[in-house]
């Protein structure tokens, strides 16, 4: 029996230690998922609850510990409850500190997106107010950007500085360092002081030339001294001997064609061999011919060749004048061409034009050809000269051509005078400070009127002229348009029928407008109405009024226009005609030329006075205007069939009539003609 109770003993203990350790197993899996869901929680609250959650799962392993080494009695198990209750209360502290951090992160991103966003609109802000600034700003702040400058990302600094900053002009230094030509023609230079050969004197001579003006006395000797020089043009500054380009600036009417003419005669007249030697290069095909009659009439006496392309004559017809047929030999030493023409003949690539011996390049009225709608022509002349002029020298050497530039109005754009590519230049010009001058005998004269008595105040100015005691011999009226030429011609013709009046514009052929020309020069024309076709380079002596009908919108415009008159020392004036818009801008643009003009102002009593008078005369010739302008239209006359042979029946008076002569009138005829399919280059 007692062996049977010690069995039952052991029987009791064993179950009760075997009850014990599945109930720590128990709990002990518990804890291994407490511990599981505790990591979960870390991984999603973030990098602070990581280090909390070890903290918890270190305490949860001690607790594990004290309950293995406790046995299964109440004690134990009380302590295990109570520590239990410790951990899910840090559970839940856990659980709101990661909470609580989420929060505080999100409002963190929030904040971090709104600054953002106010910075991008603060950049936005930024370059729509560099982009209304101009393209200066705007590039500078993409720049800024570009380059990390911390001013960029300072929304509040830009809009602190509210000026524009604008690009600086750098001249290059021979544009300084000018040689300055005198403007003043009361002593002239006899052709003895510069060394001409008999031949070149008696062609002067024989062409009325007796003196050398101002600039042909200072620039002559310089290109004669370059053609004596023993070196072609080089940049090496230790060869004082070498060749150097020349650019000069000087006043319409000051004797440029001639100060290039007179050298270019006598460097090349004692030449064997005709070859192309030197190339006048001029934008129009009217100033060729004028060119080419300058240069004829000093090489007069010489056996040098010149030839002109221009285009009033056949492609075929001019190749032919540049070579011998049979041998093939060039029949050339001057050549005078329009930029196109020239480039036109040099793509043949057959070699009868050869630039082999070129030695001179002159460009005439250089800031047009240099100008945009030119440019084409530059760099393919160039290469095409700089190619063939080396001859055997090979690809190594410096082409031996000497560039001359002449203007009234040189600009200094530093990338137009890039693409000429000087060498060592010399500039020559009428003042340092600015590059528009005009003659200093010129007087200058200005009229404000309403735009519907434009017509009447052009009409004051003419025959107040030739009411005077010095009255004109010949005025010069310039528009803004070939078909304010036309109107106002007509207009002028069928007010007075004493008063002579001819046009030239583009619009006629070029056989009518040689006709218009040389009529205004025999002194058969009284007024000659033009469009601005006539502003260059045309040599009519003694203009002795200039009217601007249309106001020239710039300064360069003003000077070529005013230019036609008061040449070669001689007296001239020129009357603006204005809008009231017009006057402000008109007397800023004026202080702006060297020397500062400053125009005087139209006695307006006096057109007041005339006005009245001339106003029903006016309505009459509008009258008849819109008759001649519609027979015109439907072909029933010519342009220029002289008004007085027509008949007139009384018509209403037109609507548009009235505005002919308004800055909008051309455009509206042109919208009319673009609708009739008649295009603007059918009439050239």
């Amino acid at each position: 029996m007692g062996k049977d109770k010690s069995k039952a003993k052991s029987k009791d203990k064993s179950k009760s230690k075997s009850k014990s350790k599945s109930k720590s197993k128990s709990k002990a899996k518990d804890k291994g998922r407490d511990k599981a869901s505790l990591s979960a929680h870390s991984e999603d609250a973030g990098d602070g609850t990581d280090v909390a959650a070890m903290e918890m799962s270190a305490g949860g392993s001690s607790g594990d510990g004290a309950q293995k080494s406790v046995s299964g009695k109440g004690k134990g198990k009380g302590k295990g409850k109570g520590k239990g209750k410790d951990k899910s209360k840090d559970k839940a502290k856990s659980k709101d500190k990661g909470k609580g951090k989420d929060k505080a992160k999100s409002k963190d991103k929030a904040k971090s997106k709104d600054k953002a966003k106010s910075k991008d609109k603060a950049k936005s802000k930024d370059k729509a107010k560099s982009k209304d600034k101009g393209p200066v700003a705007g590039a500078e702040d993409e720049l800024r950007e570009r380059m990390h400058d911390p001013l960029a990302l300072r929304p509040d600094e830009s809009k602190k500085s509210k000026k524009v900053v604008k690009p600086m002009t750098v001249l290059p230094s021979w544009v300084t360092h000018a040689e300055i030509l005198r403007n003043d023609f009361s002593a002239l230079a006899s052709l003895d002081d510069v060394p001409l050969s008999d031949e070149i004197k008696r062609g002067l001579v024989d062409s009325g030339v007796s003196s050398l003006f101002p600039v042909q006395s200072k620039v002559v000797p310089h290109i004669l001294r370059s053609a004596a020089a023993v070196f072609p043009p080089s940049a090496d500054e230790e060869r004082p001997d070498s060749r150097r380009d020349i650019a000069v600036c000087a006043p319409t009417g000051s004797g440029k064609t001639l100060a290039y003419v007179i050298p270019l005669v006598e460097a090349l007249r004692t030449r064997v061999v005709p070859k192309l030697r030197a190339v006048i290069m001029v934008p129009t095909r009217d100033l060729v011919l004028q060119a080419e009659s300058v240069v004829r009439a000093v090489a007069k006496h010489t056996d040098l060749l010149v030839c002109t392309l221009h285009g009033y004559s056949s492609f075929a017809k001019e190749r032919a004048a540049l070579a011998d047929a049979e041998t093939g030999e060039a029949t050339v030493d001057i050549l005078i061409a329009t930029p196109g023409r020239l480039v036109d003949h040099v793509k043949q690539r057959d070699d009868i034009i050869s630039f082999e011996h070129l030695k001179y390049l002159v460009i005439d009225e250089t800031d047009k050809l240099l100008a945009i709608s030119y440019q084409q022509w530059l760099p393919h002349l160039f290469q095409t000269i700089e190619g063939r002029a080396l001859g055997s020298a090979g690809s190594g050497a410096r082409s031996p051509v000497q560039k001359l530039l002449f203007s009234a109005t040189l600009g200094f754009d530093p990338q137009q005078l890039g693409m000429a590519k000087l060498v060592r230049p010399i500039y020559f010009s009428v003042s340092r400070e600015a590059k528009f001058t005009l003659p200093s005998s010129l007087s200058d004269f200005y009229i404000v009127v309403p735009e519907e008595e434009k017509p009447l105040a052009l009409l004051h100015a003419i025959r107040r002229e030739k009411e005077a005691e010095n009255s004109a011999r010949s005025i010069l009226v310039f528009t803004s348009s070939r078909e304010h030429a036309h109107n106002l011609t007509r207009l002028l013709q069928l007010i007075d029928g004493e008063m002579r009046v001819a046009e030239f514009s583009a619009a006629l052929s070029r056989s009518e407008r040689l006709q218009a020309i040389q009529t205004f020069k025999d002194r058969k024309v009284d007024v000659l109405v033009c469009s601005d076709a006539l502003t260059r380079g045309i040599d009519i002596e003694t203009i002795d009024l200039v009217i601007n009908y249309d106001a020239p919108a710039h300064l360069k415009t003003y000077v070529h226009r005013a230019g036609r008159t008061a040449r070669a020392g001689h007296t001239g004036r020129v009357v603006t005609i204005l809008l009231k818009k017009q006057a402000r801008f008109f007397k800023h643009m004026m202080l702006t030329a060297a020397p500062p003009r400053k125009p005087t102002e139209d006695d307006f009593m006096s057109f007041r006075k005339t006005i009245k008078s001339n106003r029903s005369q006016y309505k009459v010739a509008l009258d008849k205007l819109s008759n001649v302008l519609a027979r015109e239209e439907s072909g029933e006359i010519t342009t220029t069939t002289p008004v007085d042979v027509l008949e007139f029946d009384t018509p209403n008076v037109s609507k548009e009539v009235v505005n002919l002569f308004s800055a909008s009138s051309a455009k509206k005829k042109s919208e009319r003609e673009s609708a009739s399919g008649m295009t603007t280059a059918t009439r050239h």
